[in-house]
């Protein structure tokens, strides 16, 4: 919708991408990766739900907490930039909260 030849885009490009194709490869890496990690899991051995290592229950813990991490820090910039409106602008141009 906004990412058409003249226009620049929301933000400054980051290694010469900005954030539409960041987003993309973003997602296509993590498909390949799943994709990847569910071709090497082998089907042989299956998990025993009592015997998970501790470090797998760190893992678990680390990615839950970034889980958390990133949808607390969305809704806090969706605030910063919506502020106490009902309906947010089209196409933001500031922090509503601020302005």
């Amino acid at each position: 919708m906004h990412i058409v030849p003249p226009d620049p885009g929301y933000a400054g490009a980051l290694f010469g991408l900005h954030l539409y194709t960041w987003a993309l490869i973003t997602f296509l890496a993590s498909a390949v990766a799943a994709g990847a990690a569910l071709f090497l899991t082998p089907r042989s051995e299956p998990l025993d739900a009592g015997l998970t290592s501790p470090a797998l229950r760190r893992a678990s813990a680390v990615t839950s907490a970034v889980l958390l991490a990133f949808a607390g820090s969305n809704l806090l910039a969706c605030f910063f930039l919506q502020g106490f409106a009902w309906q947010m602008p089209g196409d933001p141009t500031g922090y509503a909260l601020f302005g």
